[in-house]
């Protein structure tokens, strides 16, 4: 079985008690990376997770349960902010994750392309994103100036990995 390696435990556990709920969210950025480039160079290790989530009144309340239990603060996102999608927020204190919520179309094809995969050392399960989902949001931060080198980056290594899967 395929797994995606989150490398911190109170992460990892929260990320567990996310797919006890059957919360629908995306594992992304430097951890989605890595599960597609496993030998991506050193500067890529992941620094913190980056969760896409749905943009759901279920998952503003899985979400904020979760984060409640794990001793984090929950989103101040009221939930017509959260089904509208288009916001983020992060949670650094206890948890050192990263959360975006796209648009509901966005969500669904984010979705559809995403894998399906275990998670190390754990018995749950979850979406990894897709290279084409990577792909999306590496590309929007080359625009941003302290991301840019870091996105190009990524994305020369998500060319060639979509260059040896084809």
């Amino acid at each position: 079985m395929l797994e995606v390696e989150i490398p911190w435990d109170e992460t990892r556990a929260f990320v567990e008690d996310l797919t006890r709920g059957g919360a629908r969210f995306i594992v992304d950025g430097s951890v989605a990376l890595r599960f597609h480039v496993p030998a991506a160079p050193e500067w890529q290790f992941a620094r913190d997770l980056d969760v896409l989530l749905e943009p759901s009144a279920q998952m503003h309340g899985e979400l904020n349960g979760a984060l409640l239990r794990a001793g984090a603060q929950p989103t101040e996102a009221t939930v017509e902010q959260f089904i509208k999608g288009n916001c983020g927020f992060s949670s650094k204190r206890v948890l050192n994750i990263d959360f975006r919520v796209p648009t509901p179309a966005e969500f669904s094809r984010f979705w559809a392309d995403a894998a399906a995969v275990g998670i190390a050392r754990s018995t749950a399960r979850t979406q990894v994103a897709s290279i084409t989902t990577l792909e999306h949001f590496y590309g929007r931060a080359l625009n941003v100036p302290d991301r840019a080198e870091r996105a190009a980056k990524a994305l020369e290594a998500l060319a060639r990995a979509r260059r040896d899967t084809a």
